[in-house]
């Protein structure tokens, strides 16, 4: 919020801002990206971008897409160090990445890699339909 009102260079209405602001605006994308993203270890950033074409994560996923094996272990790092991250159940096991946050990681992902995203979906899908998520396997 406090980057939206300092963004506003003109006077308009405070609500229909609000609704225009996503991640891929100039000021917040900035912020992100100088505040929060370049700070973090290049394995934090990788992970963080792989992991942003997902709606939804959890371990198992993360770990397959990522090549990984300690997935739970950083989902639980990067919710300890409030870096937009929400787990959806009491058990931690499933997270979303905040919204804005996510439209940022993706953006910046198509990037730097725009050649991976059909793969990282591609394997995503598998998964989701080995575990008889099917209607998410198909989004």
């Amino acid at each position: 919020m406090n980057l939206i009102a300092l963004s506003m260079t003109e006077k308009i209405d405070f609500s229909k801002r609000i609704h225009q602001v996503n991640g891929l605006h100039r000021d917040i994308s900035d912020f992100l990206f100088n505040e929060v993203f370049q700070l973090l270890p290049d394995e934090l950033q990788l992970f963080l971008l792989q992991t942003s074409l997902l709606k939804n994560m959890n371990s198992s996923l993360c770990d397959t897409i990522t090549g990984r094996s300690d997935s739970q272990s950083i989902l639980e790092k990067l919710e300890k160090m409030n870096l937009f991250i929400t787990p959806l159940d009491d058990n931690r096991s499933w997270y979303r990445f905040h919204m804005l946050f996510s439209e940022f990681l993706r953006n910046h992902f198509a990037y730097k890699y725009p050649e991976k995203a059909s793969e990282i979906y591609q394997v995503a899908g598998r998964w989701m339909e080995k575990s008889n998520s099917f209607e998410e396997a198909v989004e």
